[in-house]
């Protein structure tokens, strides 16, 4: 891990490699927990694959990824029989020697491949479902009444509901969409949360407020007083940075509450699997699967304990196993994933070397252009090229970056490394390219992990070693508005460079980073078509000469994300033999004349395996 103390105020890392849960179980036994506790059965009953051919209206089976559109398709046994004109279907159907029934789909709805999301965190998703909600989104659209006096709004409000020797307990506030002031020189401010604004809002009860990274927390003075920081320094801002002051702090909550963050995980899980659903996916790749998020996923999958069924949830389930020092690496078997699908099926490695652009740790060149005044973020390693009274070393047991990577590489492992800011990406491309030592990626499909902000060198290079990118693709379309014009200015020109990648023939990916933006893979493509920056007030696009067409923006959501999560082989498109995971939407997704409302295209319906998970009626 990371040395906490060279933190900036302000600050905040991502998501993607969260402590809060290994803390969680520091501060109290998640296994002992889940082995005593009744966990109700959230899953979806086994049901029967339908036998169906579709015909009619729009058929987009993206085989290879070609946008070509047949007459009829046919499913049975949760697979894909054929698709092509109507008389070849039925009459590859008959061949399947089963009763099947036929869909006229209407003029205008378009049946595609089952939509993927190949970079989310289910279970930190989860944990905190039912905690108060300070997030800036409503569904998949930026709140407009999203400020400080609206947060006070709603936490007074929710004090009042708080029992007698409980907490109040809060997640997904982002300060970087708060409200920002712009400054010359170059020290925009953003707004700030801590214990003087949280004790000005008389509360009544000690408060711990997660950001939106789950890196930060935020409490007032009452649950400073409970926290016991065994003589340590105490953060008199009430600002938690460190794991060891998030772990005092977690600590400190009342029990009970943190075992109904373990007990109700269970439920939210389902929540999530349904939202996605609703929203035509039909795939969650998770992006830094660890013991205790896997020990969750399991018990909702097998409520009666692994020995027993297992309910069939909506969506599909992979990940990366996250890799934190040397020590995990060395500790890797040699990988063995065969292509084939199972319940959860883990098919990558992640690793990751900065932190969070809005948060100000990606770890960037150039100073960002807002307060705390020269900061360049944060690198999780050894920048080499610093000496160490410019840059102190990190802890002994992280490791190099680029063993870590050679270490995982020479076992096999593909992998997916978190990279924000420009210097991050660059470290991360010299760190793959020695690992790589003159292979190409492509053949076990390494990737960069939100890859946000890329310069037309940093394009070539991947290019050359054969990296693809994955773009958290919201940082255009939640924040492009903020990082132009307060926390990069002129700089904000090179986030999510898409159409670049493009044009040199990479395979590209949109993700949501859940719980970071909501998922919805249609939100993504409107994101990445459009790059309209929605807290703008004139709403305009950030980088016109980056928007991708709506193709490639459907083939990142679909067959492009199949590629890089391993899952090409029965999933991302319609293709004879896949599984019968399939979407039909009011209309045509890549057809149309306005692409600002791409998220509102309603879903129809929502297959996996031949079963409808999803309708509308």
């Amino acid at each position: 891990m990371m040395s906490s103390n060279e933190l900036h105020d302000g600050c905040a890392f991502c998501s993607c490699h969260s402590p809060i849960l290994g803390l969680l179980n520091e501060s109290m036994n998640v296994t002992d927990l889940l082995s005593t506790t009744v966990v109700p059965n959230h899953g979806v009953t086994q049901q029967t694959p339908e036998s169906v051919i579709f015909k009619g209206g729009t058929i987009r089976p993206l085989i290879d990824g070609s946008m070509d559109v047949v007459d009829a398709i046919g499913i049975h046994a949760g697979k894909v029989v054929a698709s092509g004109s109507y008389a070849y279907v039925k009459q590859q159907m008959r061949g399947e020697r089963a009763a099947y029934k036929e869909i006229s789909l209407q003029e205008n709805q378009t049946l595609l491949p089952g939509l993927i999301d190949p970079h989310v965190h289910i279970v930190y998703t989860a944990l905190f479902n039912h905690w108060v909600d300070l997030g800036p989104f409503f569904e998949q659209k930026l709140r407009r009444d999203y400020d400080k006096s609206e947060i006070t709004i709603t936490l007074k409000r929710e004090a009042q509901k708080v029992k007698p020797g409980e907490w109040l307990l809060a997640a997904n506030l982002d300060p970087a969409l708060l409200g920002f002031k712009v400054r010359t020189p170059k020290l925009n401010e953003i707004e700030v949360i801590n214990k003087t604004y949280l004790d000005q809002c008389h509360l009544g009860c000690p408060v711990f407020i997660l950001s939106a990274s789950l890196h930060t927390a935020y409490v007032n003075s009452e649950a400073l007083e409970l926290m016991d920081f065994k003589g340590g320094p105490v953060p008199e801002d009430g600002l938690l940075q460190e794991i060891e002051q998030i772990m005092i702090g977690l600590e400190a909550i009342p029990r009970k509450q943190k075992e109904d963050m373990i007990t109700q995980s269970s439920g939210h899980i389902k929540e999530l699997f349904e939202t996605a659903s609703r929203r035509g996916i039909t795939m969650l790749y998770d992006a830094g699967m660890d013991e205790y998020q896997y020990q969750l996923l399991e018990r909702y999958l097998y409520p009666g304990g692994t020995g027993g069924p297992c309910v069939d949830p909506s969506v599909r389930i992979g990940c990366a196993w996250m890799v934190n020092t040397l020590a995990d690496a060395e500790k890797m078997e040699s990988y063995s994933f065969d292509g084939s699908y199972s319940n959860i099926y883990v098919a990558s490695a992640k690793a990751y070397s900065d932190g969070s652009n809005q948060g100000l740790t990606g770890y960037q060149s150039e100073f960002y252009c807002c307060k705390p005044a020269d900061n360049l973020g944060h690198f999780n390693y050894r920048d080499s090229n610093l000496t160490e009274e410019e840059e102190p070393a990190r802890l002994d047991e992280t490791g190099d970056f680029t063993t870590i990577l050679q270490t995982l590489i020479h076992k096999g492992w593909p992998l997916m490394v978190h990279a924000n800011g420009d210097k991050a990406v660059e470290f991360c491309i010299e760190a793959y390219r020695e690992a790589l030592d003159g292979r190409s990626g492509l053949e076990k499909r390494h990737r960069i992990e939100h890859c946000s902000l890329l310069t037309k060198d940093k394009i070539d290079d991947m290019h050359t070693l054969g990296i693809s990118p994955s773009f958290l693709i919201g940082h255009v379309g939640y924040w492009g508005y903020v990082f132009k014009e307060a926390i990069f200015e002129n700089k904000a020109e090179d986030l999510d460079r898409a159409q670049s990648c493009v044009e040199k023939g990479m395979c590209i990916t949109l993700h949501s980073d859940s719980s970071v933006t909501p998922v919805g893979s249609l939100r993504l493509m409107e994101q990445a078509i459009t790059r309209r920056m929605e807290a703008d007030p004139l709403k305009q696009t950030l980088n016109p000469s980056e928007c991708i067409s709506a193709e490639e923006a459907l083939k990142a959501v679909t067959v492009n994300a199949a590629w890089q999560c391993h899952a090409d082989r029965w999933a991302g498109s319609l293709a004879d033999g896949h599984f019968a995971d399939l979407v039909i939407l009011a209309e045509d997704p890549i057809d149309r004349d306005e692409y600002h409302d791409l998220r509102d295209l309603q879903v129809d319906e929502t297959w996996k395996g031949g079963i409808q998970r999803w309708s509308r009626r």
